[in-house]
């Protein structure tokens, strides 16, 4: 799996924004609390972008619709959520979540202005999110226990699996005790301190906490917990993906039609270069044909001219060898043996009293022994390594072929 870049959003755009790398296997690879957003963009080259958005400015409700079609839901959650939306239907986007066994369904309310200035500050450093989430749903998720992560002056709570609010820091003891009363029930809360000091006595409450250490800080925390639990990806309807590329397409369709008759032309100028090339390819074999009859007049049957001359040279190579000439046929066997193997260079050759010496630099020892054995199995060879030393990453060897007595 891919790495992914994580990028958490301030509430402002020219807010530094904090972001963690994390491996396709979840671990964190690598984080920051507060970059400009313009240093981001560089991490993001050949990695998923997933970016976390603020909770401040997102709803995230439930609501019970009869239905499994997606499209029948959105249109139904507006009414079902009429109490507590404070804006003009038209002006807010839903985003569902997947639905629950109970017909209810997870949403995330969030106004379009919003969405609209979030993916324009990304697009302005050139980052393409793959996916974009509330950082509440980010935080770690147990069922039957709620969520608390406080960094400096702000504070997020997560009470459900689709859940949670962000508010600051001094506003949390209310809106706690509000979620408390309207539950009934004394959670468990685990409280994650990540640079806000003593939080022990924030919360007075008759219920379970317990502090646990942040030793990622609230990013990497974020970071680490994607696609551990529950999410909802805001980028869906309008703002999904498919839609954002038709959108990018359709100023494009002329200049793409163009683009396709220009590329219709140039498929019809190679193919007329191809017929001309095969002309000329055939020319050449007849070409060749011919110098192999002058040069072979006994030659009754011509197949495959070429094979058939290197196979008459050969011939005339071992008659050679056997006529005394022992240079040209270890010479011929050697040049044989190095075409195969462009890994081993020859530096120098010298021949005596029978012998052919090769001078060689390779990539390795292995390499070396690779040619021996190539020249070994030409037959009529015996082939020895001399010498093969290592310096400064090379193999130097030294490889002596005689003919096989």
């Amino acid at each position: 799996m891919r790495e992914s870049l994580v990028v958490r959003l301030g509430q402002d755009a020219a807010e530094p924004v904090g972001f963690a790398i994390r491996s396709g296997e979840g671990r964190l690879l690598d984080s920051a609390a507060a970059v400009p957003l313009s240093e981001v963009a560089a991490q993001g080259i050949g990695r998923r972008i997933q970016v976390l958005v603020p909770s401040t400015d997102i709803l995230l409700a439930e609501a019970r619709v009869p239905s499994r079609h997606r499209q029948r839901v959105l249109k139904a959650v507006p009414f079902a959520l009429e109490e507590q939306l404070t804006d003009e239907v038209d002006a807010l986007h839903f985003a569902l979540g997947e639905r629950q066994d109970d017909d209810a369904w997870p949403v995330a309310v969030v106004a379009r202005s919003r969405m609209d200035a979030w993916l324009a500050q990304l697009r302005a450093v050139d980052l393409v999110p793959e996916s974009m989430v509330p950082d509440v749903l980010a935080l770690p998720w147990t069922e039957g226990r709620w969520t608390l992560l406080v960094d400096g002056q702000q504070a997020w709570l997560r009470h459900a699996a689709h859940g949670g609010f962000a508010c600051e820091l001094a506003m949390l003891p209310v809106l706690f005790q509000a979620l408390v009363d309207q539950n009934e029930s004394r959670t468990p809360l685990e409280v994650l301190n990540c640079g806000a000091g003593e939080v022990a006595g924030l919360l007075e409450l008759d219920t379970e906490i317990e502090h646990r250490p942040c030793p990622d800080g609230t990013i990497g925390t974020m970071a680490r917990q994607l696609g551990q639990s529950p999410l909802i990806d805001l980028l869906q309807g309008a703002y999904s993906r498919r839609q954002a590329l038709g959108r990018l397409w359709r100023p494009w369709r002329a200049t793409a039609a163009l683009l396709g008759l220009v590329v219709a032309l140039g498929l019809a100028d190679a193919m007329l270069e191809i017929r001309q090339l095969a002309a000329e390819q055939q020319q050449l074999r007849q070409r060749i044909e011919a110098l192999y009859r002058q040069a072979f007049p006994d030659a009754k049957r011509v197949v495959n001219a070429r094979a058939q001359m290197e196979q008459r040279l050969k011939a005339l190579r071992g008659s050679a060898r056997a006529g005394g000439s022992d240079f040209l046929h270890l010479l011929a066997g050697a040049g044989q043996a190095l075409q195969g193997m462009p890994a081993v260079h020859l530096r120098a050759l010298a021949y005596r009293q029978g012998r052919l010496d090769l001078e060689l630099t390779a990539a390795s020892v292995q390499a070396i022994d690779q040619l021996k054995q190539a020249l070994a199995r030409q037959g009529g060879l015996k082939v020895e390594i001399q010498s093969a030393t290592a310096s400064g990453g090379r193999v130097q060897g030294r490889l002596r072929i005689e003919a096989a007595s």
